[in-house]
């Protein structure tokens, strides 16, 4: 029950993030058409996307800091917590 919970978990998990970063990219690349808009997003792309920490831009940092979160827990035996997705997989494993 624990390794079923933790690989749908990281399933779900890497699901969600693959969708989030297509549709993220086609929106930015359908607003990048227009020209009066073009120069704010091409300003937030690279804001999220700058290296910052250890040459992680936010969003890898962020990543990288929930995988280390997972794996951490499930090292300890307990189940990791992600707020709204959990009480997904906990739901879909009754």
């Amino acid at each position: 029950l624990f390794l079923r919970y933790n690989l749908f978990q990281s399933i779900f998990i890497s699901l969600l993030l693959f969708v989030l970063s297509m549709t993220l990219g086609l929106i930015s690349n359908l607003l990048l058409a227009i020209p009066f808009i073009k120069v704010v997003v091409s300003w937030i792309i690279l804001i999220f996307n700058r290296p910052i920490v250890f040459e992680y831009s936010i969003i890898q940092f962020c990543i990288t800091a929930l995988v280390f979160y997972l794996a951490g827990f499930s090292l300890l035996g307990k189940y990791p917590k992600v707020y709204g997705i959990s009480k997904i997989i906990e739901n879909a494993m009754r």
